[in-house]
């Protein structure tokens, strides 16, 4: 008789844990918490750094261009201590969702994974939930990815009939060619996931003149030292212009290699920064260009005015 009823007892036991699952589940509580709060969530596209000049005859004066980009349809993970928590797809229509009290970190990306043709953005956030309480949060999503555009001078199909140009970083190559005989055009820009640590990005230029004579010519890129990173990350954006270089008269085979310059974007805390790399050989110091005249003006003033402190 003690067996039957111990058996008849566990049968209970087994159905009311049962039920309990089932009433989670029905009211979405995945983790058996009964102390839920309400989040509304925010996903919002910082797009500024995908705004690399890509004109070489642009007006440098001119306002930049920020391309507008929907968060909707992005992916939004939530997690909390044990893993992903919650799944689902943005739709700012409907961006409330019951979760149990709890700490959780929000990652949302761009639908898919990264490509070498388009930027790939995504961002994370921390927050909590409390019990009865509404909690409003929004996540910014950056370009994760580094953006590199070469920029052709105008010059370049007249000075030159052909040309291969490679582009290195870490492990990642790619090649622009051209034969002179296809349409000339600007490169569209392309877009890296460059693994940690790459502090180098190399440009090598082979090319034929109009004299058939090979031009040869490498420069190695580096992010300036006012960069919180020497690293290229996520966010870099790097512009490259391509144009021939002078003709010396007294030279004679007149070209004199080709001038390769870069312009950076990155991401600082509270600021971006752009700063652009200009080849200068032997100038007197008035015709320095103009960004170079200022910063030694502006050393010199700082100077001065330390030694007036002391």
């Amino acid at each position: 008789m003690n067996i039957k009823y111990t058996i008849m007892a566990g049968c209970l036991l087994v159905m009311g844990l049962a039920s309990c699952e089932m009433k989670n589940e029905i009211l979405g509580k995945e983790d058996g918490s009964s102390e839920m709060g309400l989040l509304n969530l925010g996903v919002a596209v910082d797009a500024k750094n995908n705004d690399v000049q890509t004109k070489a005859d642009a007006n440098p004066g001119t306002p930049e261009s920020i391309p507008s980009v929907s968060a909707t349809g992005y992916i939004v993970e939530i997690s909390n201590s044990t893993g992903v928590y919650k799944t689902l797809t943005y739709d700012p229509t409907n961006a409330s969702v019951e979760l149990p009290v709890d700490s959780y970190t929000m990652y949302a990306h761009k639908p898919g994974g990264p490509t070498e043709t388009d930027p790939y953005y995504g961002g994370s956030t921390s927050f909590a939930v409390k019990k009865g309480e509404a909690t409003d949060v929004t996540v910014t999503c950056k370009m994760e990815n580094t953006k590199i555009q070469l920029v052709y001078s105008t010059e370049m199909q007249t000075s030159f009939t052909s040309w291969s140009i490679t582009v290195k970083a870490g492990t990642r190559s790619k090649v622009l060619t051209y034969s002179g005989t296809e349409a000339f055009a600007q490169p569209s820009a392309f877009y890296w996931m460059l693994d940690e640590g790459v502090k180098e990005i190399t440009v090598s230029f082979v090319g034929k003149n109009k004299d058939n004579k090979d031009i040869r010519e490498s420069r190695v890129i580096t992010k300036p030292a006012s960069a919180e990173s020497s690293d290229w990350q996520g966010g870099d954006a790097l512009a490259i212009t391509m144009k021939p270089g002078t003709y010396d008269p007294e030279n004679p085979n007149g070209l004199q290699g080709i001038e390769i310059s870069a312009e950076v974007t990155w991401t600082m805390t509270m600021m971006r920064r752009r700063v652009r790399w200009i080849r200068v050989r032997n100038l007197p110091l008035q015709q320095l260009p103009e960004i170079v005249w200022v910063r030694i003006m502006f050393i010199q003033w700082a100077i001065r005015h330390i030694l007036q402190l002391k």
